[in-house]
């Protein structure tokens, strides 16, 4: 760190364990502009970092695209296009959630069950013959 408060490119990379050429890529997309430059090199300071994690907390948590993070941190402040890429998100997590509950209730019933194997379990093959008969119409 520099007496501004500046961190070069290659030591926000190793901070934050990614590359270089990620930045680099950010500031492309306008996702993450650095403070400044100095002889060529990328300098950031603590309001571009504390960018860095909201973009890191989208992609990472939300699960979110790059391109769908741009449209979020591009947007105009007057702009629903955040909200509605958020929403498409939070709708798409909210799904995901619901299937691997339900991955997990039969996992979990598989190794509570009494009989040794899963297939002869008659909760299970009911189960089954119910959904089948669901996507079969």
């Amino acid at each position: 760190m520099d007496e501004a408060g500046l961190l070069p490119i290659g030591d926000v990379a190793e901070k934050f364990g990614i590359r270089t050429s990620a930045l680099r890529y950010y500031d492309e997309l306008g996702l993450l502009k650095p403070a400044g430059r100095r002889a060529g090199r990328r300098w950031y300071g603590a309001a571009e970092l504390r960018r860095l994690v909201l973009i890191q907390l989208y992609a990472d948590s939300g699960q979110m695209p790059l391109r769908d993070v741009a449209r979020i941190l591009t947007a105009a402040p007057d702009d629903r296009v955040s909200h509605e890429v958020i929403e498409k998100h939070v709708d798409a997590l909210d799904r995901r959630m619901a299937r691997l509950a339900s991955a997990r209730h039969y996992l979990e019933h598989h190794l509570n069950c009494e009989h040794d194997n899963p297939s002869r379990c008659p909760a299970l093959e009911e189960d089954l013959r119910k959904r089948a008969d669901e996507i079969i119409g």
